[in-house]
């Protein structure tokens, strides 16, 4: 069998109601690899697309499973009409009935075709494919939303929101959200002890303010006396006592 080519999997993957059995995937997964990507003949026989020519001790062989193991996982995913299975004394000729939304079907190319028509080929996108890309880009926009959310709730200084949002965008991409948001904390724990007027959020983003040490712009604040352990302690305590409100 010629090791060439590629399936694909969708993220709805991971609803698949045998995801959770771990043998059934590594066995649908192994049927997806091993099935036909065009159709040959094999001893006489046409093998169709998605379809393999194989046995219960092949399988086993292949597989960290036993032949029990085998007819058991390919008993469940014919029940859910994965595959069909036709068996004779020799051997089984298994069909992955859904294989084409796995494996894509690729043309061989023309050996009269232009090369500018080769490439316009290889550039052509499909719907679906766009379509994908698409979700891809929402899930992507939709994760940044949530995160810019849950800095901008911590900040509690709801101003400017447009601009937050930009350079929280460009922030996120050179720090973690969990280091904004220590940052705010002590931020906050700053602003309490020196009475400073807080930043808009997009100023202190835009600032790099994370990488500020506020326990020591605060001990420059109030001089020697917040540089003893109790004042430091202080300090750690109030941002402490902000982070577990956000």
């Amino acid at each position: 069998m010629t090791m060439e080519g590629w399936i694909k999997l969708h993220r709805k993957f991971l609803d698949w109601e045998w995801y959770s059995d771990s043998g059934t995937v590594h066995l649908f997964m192994h049927l997806l690899f091993k099935a036909n990507h065009e159709t040959k003949k094999w001893q006489g026989i046409v093998i169709n697309r998605g379809q393999f020519v194989t046995s219960y001790d092949k399988l086993s062989a292949e597989l960290p499973l036993s032949v029990q193991q085998i007819r058991t996982r390919l008993s469940k995913l014919k029940s859910t009409g994965e595959i069909t299975i036709k068996n004779n004394n020799k051997y089984s000729i298994i069909t992955v009935t859904c294989y084409s939304d796995y494996q894509a079907i690729n043309k061989p190319d023309n050996k009269q075709a232009t090369s500018e028509q080769q490439t316009d080929n290889k550039q052509i996108t499909t719907t679906k494919e766009l379509k994908e890309l698409k979700e891809l880009k929402e899930l992507k926009e939709d994760k940044e939303s949530d995160l810019f959310n849950i800095f901008y709730d911590a900040y509690q200084y709801k101003i400017g929101k447009q601009d937050a949002v930009k350079a929280f965008k460009s922030a996120i991409k050179k720090v973690g959200l969990q280091d904004i948001l220590d940052k705010v904390a002590e931020y906050d724990g700053y602003l309490q002890v020196t009475g400073y007027h807080k930043k808009n959020p997009a100023t202190w983003l835009n600032g790099k303010s994370w990488e500020n040490d506020y326990f020591t712009l605060t001990q420059q604040h109030k001089g020697n006396g917040y540089g003893t352990q109790q004042g430091n302690q202080s300090l750690s305590e109030q941002a402490r006592n902000v982070l577990q409100r956000i």
